[in-house]
């Protein structure tokens, strides 16, 4: 698991510089850093979990992607993670490679403003679940990069429960919007912010598409950050799509933070679900707070508050003479075990 509370000496952190020089608890000691060129750290040999094998550590800022894969194909570099499906087949195919890959902290998901017509009917939101073709749109877009959600949260998470999935059924999706008195379907709109994660642009036309078929006609809004921000915090959208990463680790983080109803981000409000997560939060016994939780799942899952198709996989790409690295779903590597054959 990860954590968002971080140690460092008080008694220092009003000196002047500190957080050009910082001092902290992990297994390597600051040494230098140059501001969007690199970082160099030493090993820290009075480290609480032991000392680390390497006797040092640089980590380079190589923003272009292409950049560090030639950096590390040419031997460069030693180690990056964190690439596009696009430069993983060939990757593959280097024998001087080693690719590591574990489902990760973060997923894909689509949420539904349940405060607008038509998305207040659960039945619109089902229709809208059971209209995509997920493994379909995995196989062609994020292979090596994700994989099928089972759940509101990814399956890393404790608290995850696996539902049963929306299997891809453009009829029963069709006799929904029918139900619920549109069958001839509707217009709607969608927002997202290009960057947010991997194929991100190409799995929103490809749900639109998908969409399309059943006679939702989708506006596709592509919004710059801080606009996207303004308005998925004031609920002007119909339906928004985005990925998030529960950092912690614990379902509680991102469950009770966006579902419990006074928090309002997405419109929807379930007081049987506000109680699950609250109580949850208080339970101390960790099977208790995993019943809890499961039932949170199913709720959210069943009633459709959003669909949740995709959870992301982390990829770590490593010199052959790079051993002993752990991968982590936090996608925050960590290098105390790892040796490097000179």
């Amino acid at each position: 698991s990860a954590t968002l509370f971080f140690i460092a000496p008080a008694a220092l952190m009003e000196t002047e510089g500190f957080f050009n020089k910082p001092v902290g608890l992990g297994p390597f000691r600051f040494v230098s850093c140059i501001p969007d060129s690199e970082l160099r750290m030493e090993a820290n040999a009075d480290y609480w979990g032991g000392a680390p094998r390497l006797q040092s550590l640089v980590i380079r800022d190589i923003p272009e992607t292409a950049a560090r894969v030639t950096a590390l194909e040419t031997g460069e570099i030693d180690f990056t993670y964190s690439l596009s499906a696009d430069q993983l087949p060939a990757l593959q195919e280097n024998d001087e490679l080693t690719i590591d890959s574990t489902p990760s902290y973060a997923y894909y998901f689509n949420w539904f403003n349940a405060k607008r017509e038509p998305f207040t009917d659960a039945r619109v939101r089902q229709a809208l679940a059971y209209a995509l073709d997920v493994d379909t749109i995995v196989a062609d877009l994020l292979t090596g990069v994700g994989q099928r959600a089972q759940a509101p949260i990814p399956s890393t998470i404790f608290g995850f429960a696996p539902q049963e999935p929306y299997v891809y059924d453009p009829d029963r999706a069709k006799a929904l919007l029918a139900e619920a008195g549109m069958p001839d379907g509707f217009e709607t709109t969608l927002q997202w912010n290009p960057g947010s994660g991997p194929q991100d642009r190409e799995l929103v036309q490809a749900m639109i598409s998908y969409w399309d078929a059943i006679g939702v006609r989708v506006e596709n809004l592509e919004k710059e950050r801080a606009q996207w921000l303004e308005d998925l915090l004031a609920l002007e959208w119909d339906m928004n799509f985005q990925t998030n990463t529960v950092r912690t680790g614990d379902a509680d983080f991102t469950l009770r933070r966006l579902y419990v109803s006074s928090a309002n981000r997405n419109g929807y409000a379930n007081p049987e679900l506000d109680t699950l997560l609250t109580e949850a939060a208080a339970a101390s016994d960790q099977e208790t707070r995993a019943e809890l939780y499961a039932r949170a799942n199913a709720i959210i899952w069943n009633e459709a508050v959003g669909i949740f198709p995709f959870e992301l996989l982390e990829n770590y790409v490593y010199q052959q003479r790079v051993s002993g690295f752990v991968p982590t779903p936090s996608a925050v590597p960590t290098f105390q075990t790892v040796t490097v054959e000179e």
